[in-house]
């Protein structure tokens, strides 16, 4: 089996910028319900079948966007337009996008009506999963909707009874202006933040750069390291160079849930994300509907699944490269930027994006064996392994 490194922050969170379209309309036709589906987990996206247009199509289940629609799908659709409108992706990158109008889905066995949409251009993500969109918060803002990883079922209701949520008292989450949902969200003994849930990042949680200065006075968190790189993919595809700090953070909490010994990258947007990462650890309620979120932890301790490389990847020119660089020993030997030219002895110079975004991860091995062409010509032999810590 061919394995390659995950890229980086693989994230689809839009934000919208002098909004005129109100996002938040259209609900599901039946007053009572109950929806349980499957979904497929592929490198940590969440992928649910919906029925569009009397056909069954594949979707991203992402709570940091709206819904979302492929230029191919709104194509087909023939939806009406409603207006075309600038939007930023977690790269802090800009597009003018379609705003249209949906006027039937059908999620499991249940209709909604009159969904307002984004159009994505083309993007090759999309491409390589097979998909034909996002389905976004706006589409759940009335609902409550429960991740279950450990049977891979996602439930969704307008009834909290009808979910086995053990304890009564969730706690305070918000919606933004598209609906996405904010979690409080506790760092250490001192900090505490409402971070969004976005369950299309493939990451644990992710501390929002320019907070890390004001944070950083609680002592709750310590810098392991920094680069100015780039390892992020998001709606407008690979993202600018730009520092992040790599961060350890002896324990967190979501809703009383304690997690110990994080190793955790923090990113450019101006929100910290949750990502889709925390279900490893417990099973999510959010309660859009009554604005609460419940988490059940599966084990009565957690300790981090750390999985952080001492280089992340990207995928630039179509060439897998070195996109940051976490020890001072590896960055006296490659440079950002330096092709990959294999990994454990499997030859990755010819390896397309969707090879890379949809091949089983290396992150988290050990001894991993890379050979890197630099600038010069020059093809040199490294060692990747986990970056570590000291436990407190």
């Amino acid at each position: 089996m061919k394995y390659v490194f995950a890229l980086g922050f693989l994230c689809f969170a839009i934000c919208l910028q002098g909004q005129t379209i109100d996002l938040n309309q259209g609900n599901f036709i039946a007053n009572d319900y109950f929806i349980e589906l499957p979904y497929q987990n592929i490198n940590d996206k969440i992928i649910i079948e919906i029925e569009l247009s009397g056909k069954k199509r594949k979707f991203i289940l992402d709570t940091g966007a709206p819904l979302v629609l492929s230029k191919a799908l709104f194509e087909t659709l023939n939806c009406p337009v409603l207006a075309k409108q600038p939007v930023t992706d977690i790269n802090q990158k800009k597009d003018s996008l379609l705003f249209v109008h949906v006027d039937s889905l059908k999620i499991g066995s249940n209709y909604l009506t009159g969904i307002p949409a984004v159009v994505l251009n083309n993007n090759v993500i999309m491409d390589c999963l097979g998909i034909d969109g996002f389905i976004g918060s706006n589409v759940l803002r009335n609902s409550i909707i429960q991740f279950d990883a450990k049977n891979e079922t996602i439930r969704i209701t307008n009834d909290l009874s009808k979910l086995n949520v053990v304890g009564s008292n969730g706690t305070d989450l918000m919606l933004d202006q598209q609906s996405s949902p904010y979690l409080k969200f506790n760092i250490g003994k001192k900090i505490s933040e409402f971070a969004l849930f976005d369950s299309g990042l493939d990451e644990f949680y992710s501390m929002a750069h320019g907070k890390i200065e004001k944070f950083t006075k609680a002592k709750d968190f310590k810098i392991m390291a920094k680069s100015n790189g780039s390892n992020t993919m998001g709606m407008t595809g690979v993202g600018n160079y730009q520092e992040t700090a790599l961060l350890y953070i002896p324990f967190v909490k979501l809703n009383g849930v304690q997690i110990d010994h994080i190793v955790s990258e923090s990113n450019n947007d101006i929100n910290s994300s949750i990502g889709v990462k925390i279900l490893q650890y417990g099973k999510l309620t959010i309660d859009y509907k009554n604005k609460k979120c419940y988490f059940e932890n599966y084990e009565t301790s957690n300790e981090f699944k750390n999985d952080q490389l001492q280089i992340s990847p990207n995928y630039i020119n179509n060439s897998l490269c070195i996109g940051k660089i976490w020890t001072k020993e590896l960055a006296g030997k490659v440079t950002i930027g330096d092709k990959i030219v294999s990994i454990n002895g499997v030859n990755v110079e010819n390896m397309t994006m969707c090879e890379a975004l949809t091949k089983p991860s290396l992150k988290g091995k050990s001894n991993i064996k890379m050979e890197v062409k630099k600038s010069t010509g020059e093809i040199i032999s490294i060692v990747i392994d986990k970056v570590t810590w000291e436990k407190e």
